[in-house]
């Protein structure tokens, strides 16, 4: 596909790049606050990033074994959240071809069964990400 911005999209993101910087904060401190606040045995929290003022957190990723459940658990107290790679990609249609090695790669299925994205908006005010983390850590 080749893809354009016309001229009005364009203006809308060159007005948006100015709140980057802040947006990109705003992620930080809330990633940074799941970080020390997520305290359940049921929940694996990613491994830090090495440069984590340049981490932008994108996505907040948690893993679970029961992420299914979790995630139930979670929508029946209004948290929304998200699988973002719910299939690896030596799994996926168009790589069916592709070379990898032939015991499989059981750490890309374990983590697409188990990663769970929770919100990590900009927008997203401190009681809310408060709720997120005490609902979090209730979870059996």
């Amino acid at each position: 596909m080749n893809s354009r911005l016309d001229e009005l999209q364009a203006a809308i993101l060159s007005a948006r790049l100015d709140w980057l910087g802040e947006f990109t904060r705003r992620r930080q401190e809330i990633a940074r606050k799941y970080l020390n606040t997520i305290d359940n045995g049921r929940i694996e929290l990613l491994s830090p990033p090495n440069a984590e003022q340049s981490h932008v957190y994108h996505l907040f990723v948690i893993r679970c074994a029961e992420r299914d459940r979790l995630a139930h658990f979670l929508d029946e107290h209004g948290i929304e959240t998200l699988i973002h790679y719910p299939l690896p990609v030596h799994r996926q249609r168009c790589c069916k071809n592709a070379r990898c090695d032939s015991r499989g790669l059981s750490a890309a299925g374990s983590h697409a069964d188990q990663c769970l994205s929770l919100p990590c908006h900009p927008r997203l005010h401190d009681d809310d990400v408060a709720k997120i983390t005490a609902t979090i850590n209730q979870f059996e």
